[in-house]
């Protein structure tokens, strides 16, 4: 069944994100889902219900909180018109994921996988493929090198801190 939806990060890697800037204590990161129409419908047929795609982590928006959980996917929408995304059904969950806030502290590892909650549960990982999120504590910005006053901060998520 997993190889019918396309996801974004991946089963089986490792991705690496760090805070906007330093002195964050949480960076957003983003899944996606991509499956084609006629297989969603098969998907929700074979299942008998309604089925929630859903991200099963441990990615904690607090800094030593550790826990598995489930976050169901939402449905995208697109404002650009495309024949091909007619054919497709799009999903994505963000998640606010704790950074670690000492200066050179070791990056923090969290797992995750997916499922398809429906009349059953369908895992489309495993122990040996999941997925890992791996947060840096450098940031990507270094407001120490810059001189003069800093107003604020754009955050990756479009949010400004003053």
């Amino acid at each position: 069944m997993n190889k019918r939806i396309m996801f974004e990060p991946a089963l089986g890697i490792e991705t690496v994100v760090r805070p906007a800037v330093s002195g964050d204590r949480t960076t957003c990161v983003t899944f996606k889902a991509t499956i084609l129409l006629t297989e969603w419908s098969q998907l929700q047929r074979s299942l008998g219900v309604q089925c929630v795609l859903e991200l099963w982590t441990n990615v904690s928006a607090r800094e030593g909180e550790m826990g598995w959980r489930a976050i169901p996917f939402e449905e995208s929408t697109s404002n650009v018109a495309d024949a091909m995304d007619d054919e497709k059904k799009k999903f994505h969950v963000s998640t606010e994921v704790a950074c670690p806030t000492r200066p050179g502290a070791p990056p923090v590892r969290f797992g995750y996988t997916f499922r398809v909650r429906g009349s059953k549960m369908t895992w489309l990982g495993n122990e040996r493929n999941n997925g890992a999120i791996v947060v840096d504590s450098k940031p990507f910005w270094d407001n120490s090198a810059r001189k003069g006053k800093v107003v604020g901060v754009m955050h990756p998520n479009g949010k400004w801190r003053a």
